[in-house]
């Protein structure tokens, strides 16, 4: 099964656990973008992004954790040096 994003929507990976870090703070989640929907236009598949644990909505299937967001809901694109 593959997920596909709608119009200005991001789908992304993450191996991220959700739940609380031991100091009770949301912490920020980060991922790799599997695909990009019509409208999106600053990121790509394959960006390592970081988003806000209460942004977007998870979808979970066997081991594999997938993250629809808006492209709003990203707070940053990592990019190696």
């Amino acid at each position: 099964m593959r997920y596909v994003a709608g119009f200005e929507c991001i789908i992304a990976e993450s191996d991220h656990v959700v739940g609380m870090q031991p100091d009770d703070q949301p912490k920020p989640i980060e991922g790799v973008i599997t695909d990009v929907g019509p409208g999106v236009t600053f990121y790509r598949k394959g960006d390592r992004i970081v988003w806000g644990k209460y942004s977007g909505t998870e979808l979970r299937r066997g081991n594999l954790t997938v993250f629809v967001l808006r492209s709003n809901e990203v707070m940053a694109r990592i990019e190696e040096e």
